[in-house]
């Protein structure tokens, strides 16, 4: 049997493991009035992030007003983040969670100090990469744990990189790895699950796998997440946020589709509208978004 990883805090309050859906397939009692039009809407909403890469200031602005009304959260990569004051990072993101996408792979210890120096950006969410190893994944989870006990601040899930969305099968030989892409990010999510993370990202086309394997014990996070099927841009595993959702993914990370969209306000309205459709029509019953953990906007 599997090592269970603890429950996450959201706001500082444990969370139940168990995992409710949305639209017509809510548990009872777990979602009052969540057929309604207004509260499917913010369940969607809150599930997903908008990547926001490197970008000038008056775009930044642009996408503030434009797009974090449609969106539960941000993700930061090392190209938004460098250089910019922590400070100001918070105050440009009130109201919406923030998932630092930085991806730490390193020594056991120095990735730690990172977790705990990232505090001051008050993520939702940091990434690691899983193929740093067990003792650097439960160094990384175990100073997001110690830093919150330490000092009152809720901690951010940490969660794993199993395999780049832009890796195939081959770029993954040219490293060393023999293994098949969905081995290799099952593997990478059972080491996560026993280093006590909370969850992983993992390209759609693998999700159903890690939901199959892992049932509720892990939270998964996927990007390469493209409206339409042809526009792939570098994700070689994309799928439709639809499909993704589908397949059992529980947070939506999507990137140029909605930054780079002529108005991103629009293209995210259109968005939030189809994906309402898709489960008022029935077409997601065995989908759902953990509605036992649903995450309290934290400014």
């Amino acid at each position: 049997m599997r090592q269970q990883a603890e429950p996450i805090r959201e706001n500082g309050a444990a969370s139940s493991p168990g995992r409710g859906r949305i639209g017509n397939g809510v548990s009872p009692g777990r979602h009052e009035n969540v057929s309604d039009g207004a509260g499917l809407r913010e369940q969607i909403r809150e599930r997903i992030y908008a990547a926001i890469d490197d970008t000038s200031e008056d775009r930044l602005e642009d996408l503030r007003s434009r797009l974090l009304p449609y969106v539960g959260g941000v993700k930061l990569g090392p190209a938004f983040l460098t250089g910019r004051d922590s400070g100001l990072v918070v105050d440009s993101f009130k109201g919406v969670q923030r998932f630092l996408d930085l991806k730490l792979h390193d020594i056991p210890n120095t990735v730690a100090c990172s977790v705990r120096r990232l505090f001051c950006y008050r993520p939702r969410v940091i990434t690691v990469h899983a193929s740093g190893g067990y003792e650097m994944l439960r160094a990384a989870t175990e100073a997001a744990r110690d830093h919150e006990a330490d000092t009152g601040i809720p901690r951010p899930m940490i969660i794993a990189v199993t395999v780049l969305t832009s890796l195939s099968a081959e770029d993954l030989a040219m490293v060393g790895q023999d293994s098949e892409v969905r081995e290799q990010v099952l593997r990478l999510g059972d080491l996560a699950l026993r280093a006590g993370l909370d969850g992983v990202v993992s390209a759609p086309r693998d999700v159903g796998a890690l939901r199959e394997e892992f049932g509720d014990d892990l939270k998964l996070f996927t990007p390469g997440i493209r409206p339409e099927r042809d526009a792939t841009d570098d994700h070689k595993r994309a799928m439709t946020p639809e499909e993704a959702l589908s397949a059992g993914a529980d947070y939506l990370v999507i990137g140029r589709p909605l930054t780079r969209a002529r108005r991103p306000d629009e293209a995210a309205e259109r968005l939030l509208t189809s994906l309402e459709r898709f489960f008022q029509n029935g077409h997601a019953q065995g989908s759902s978004f953990p509605a036992s953990q649903r995450v309290a906007l934290r400014g």
